[in-house]
């Protein structure tokens, strides 16, 4: 003879039946009672909505499952109803082999028979029949039932999120898109086309959300792009606007350089004169800087008139030519400045050889005061030659010391 459950073991499984079936019942009570179940079965006032596409395909075998559940759910049920029953006619003092046999078989046994599943005529043998029905044990259909909650609740929730939180998405999708439009307007096919895919999402948001979910998903990258184009034109356009602000300084300090320039190569020409010195550089035509300004105020005025593309290449010219200009200006500047400035120091050398000779007791020296006179008429001379003036100068600090 084979053992047999003991009553208290059969209290025990029965305890555990009623646990886990009160937690199973209420999972699937609060599922069926989530706004996202309700509103996909069209329940609690809600419109009762004909799925399509991906949704369809994930929510339409989930919802059958969710049935099945319940169908299942009361098959256990009935089966440890049926347990209970019979524990509660044996006797604690003598209990019923065979009805203690009778509840094992219910509890542990293939005891629960599934609804009648029809074979296709094309999946049939000839001698299998037309339906067929299965016995399997409680724990196999609770394991089941798991797994038709989980498939059930992901699909209600998964879809319930896309309804969710795909309206706020798409209301950021429009907004973003009149910020772009109203920023820049180079890109309106872009942005019509972004337009478009947004209002296909909005038509398939009802019916079928989870394909609107990787739909937007795809909006977003698009958008994020476009943003990023718009954001980079919108850096050159400042960049250029800025460049132009700069060469408006730059024309400025040139047009400060070729003046002083001009005043020290005059006052140098006019002062100076060089035999063994190189010809002073030439500065910048007078024509060439007064064309800078009419030709940075044409740039200026394209980007005013939103033509800041071309002004890029224009400004680099500009700026190349100005700096030119005012390299050679200040070469000029430069050299003439060298000469006017040995000028300056051979007569500050001489003023300071004269006050030594007298400080010496020779400022009456006749040959002293020879070379002092030359140096002077020298200096007097409009221009002055520094050749002889220098070696007038050096010939009186010879004689000096």
């Amino acid at each position: 003879m084979y053992a047999v459950m003991t009553l208290e073991q059969i209290d025990a499984d029965l305890r555990e039946w009623d646990h886990k079936l009160r937690v199973a019942s209420d999972n699937m009570l609060e599922l069926s009672g989530s706004m996202s179940y309700q509103r996909l079965m069209g329940e609690a006032h809600w419109p009762k909505v004909q799925l399509s596409g991906a949704t369809a395909d994930r929510a339409n075998p989930a919802i059958a499952g969710l049935h099945t559940l319940w169908v299942y759910y009361s098959l256990i049920h009935d089966t440890i109803r049926r347990a209970r029953k019979l524990r509660e006619s044996i006797s604690s003092l003598l209990p019923s082999r065979s009805l203690l046999s009778e509840i094992e078989l219910l509890l542990r046994g293939s005891s629960i028979e599934l609804p009648a599943v029809a074979t296709p005529l094309d999946q049939r043998g000839l001698l299998a029949a037309a339906e067929v029905a299965q016995s399997v044990q409680p724990e196999w259909l609770l394991a089941a039932m798991n797994q038709l909650f989980e498939q059930g609740r992901d699909a209600v929730l998964a879809i319930g999120a896309a309804w969710d939180d795909l309206p706020q998405q798409l209301v950021g999708f429009e907004a973003e898109l009149s910020k772009l439009a109203a920023e820049d307007g180079s890109f309106p096919d872009e942005i019509a086309a972004a337009r478009g895919h947004l209002a296909a999402l909005l038509q398939q948001f009802d019916t079928d959300p989870l394909t609107a979910v990787n739909g937007s998903s795809a909006l977003c990258a698009e958008i994020k792009a476009l943003r990023t184009r718009v954001d980079q034109l919108t850096t050159a356009r400042h960049r250029v606007s800025e460049d132009v602000l700069a060469a408006q300084r730059l024309l400025v300090e040139v047009v400060q350089a070729h003046r002083q320039t001009a005043e020290t190569l005059a006052e140098c020409m006019l002062k100076v004169r060089s035999e063994r010195a190189a010809p002073l550089p030439r500065p910048a035509d007078d024509e060439l800087i007064a064309a800078l300004e009419p030709w940075l105020a044409k740039l200026a005025g394209e980007i005013a008139a939103g033509r800041w593309q071309p002004v890029r290449v224009g400004i680099e010219r500009w700026n190349a030519a100005a700096r030119q200009y005012l390299d050679a200006d200040r070469e000029s500047h430069h050299a003439s400045e060298l000469l006017l400035n040995e000028r300056r120091d051979l007569r500050g050398l001489l003023g300071a050889l004269k006050a030594k000779a007298m400080a010496n007791g020779r400022a009456e020296d006749p040959a002293l005061a020879e070379l002092e006179r030359e140096a002077n008429t020298l200096l007097a001379q409009r221009p002055t030659p520094l050749e002889p003036l220098r070696r007038v100068v050096a010939d009186y600090q010879e004689r000096l010391q």
